[in-house]
């Protein structure tokens, strides 16, 4: 997948905070406010080439849920758009909520067009899960916003 700068900030690739994550970090480009009951479009300052097949969902970020009611709106990224990639956040909490650039807001999760097939996946009950993982059952905004 390649990416392209929007603009001339200095903000950092897009990556993910542990190794086994499915979601890249997207960063405000611009300061914004989001008052209670309100919905904003932030731009990310990145644009992205997709592989065949392939574009992208933009997810919330479970900390920013769970604290202060932040959610997205809208998130899919077709393979075929090429502008910059932008955030829509709804503010359903009772507070203001105000973002810096450079503040983390989203992740950006790439995802496979699949052609419709229709198959089952084995579930397996077990006591203990057999591999460990860096981020263990750390959950909800453990990573934090900056």
């Amino acid at each position: 997948m390649n990416i392209k700068r929007i603009g001339s900030h200095t903000l950092p690739l897009p990556v993910r905070a542990k190794a086994r994550d499915f979601g890249y970090d997207l960063r405000a480009a611009v300061a914004v406010t989001l008052e209670p009951g309100k919905r904003v479009t932030i731009p990310t300052g990145f644009a992205y080439e997709f592989l065949n097949d392939q574009g992208a969902q933009i997810w919330p970020r479970s900390g920013l849920a769970e604290q202060y009611g932040i959610d997205t709106l809208a998130g899919l990224v077709d393979g075929g758009y090429q502008g910059e990639a932008k955030v829509i956040l709804i503010n359903h909490g009772d507070e203001t909520v105000s973002f810096l650039a450079g503040d983390r807001i989203a992740q950006l999760v790439i995802i496979t067009r699949v052609s419709p097939s229709f198959y089952s996946a084995e579930m397996v009950e077990v006591e203990a899960f057999t591999t460990d993982s860096d981020r263990g059952v750390a959950g909800l905004g453990h990573t934090g916003m900056a």
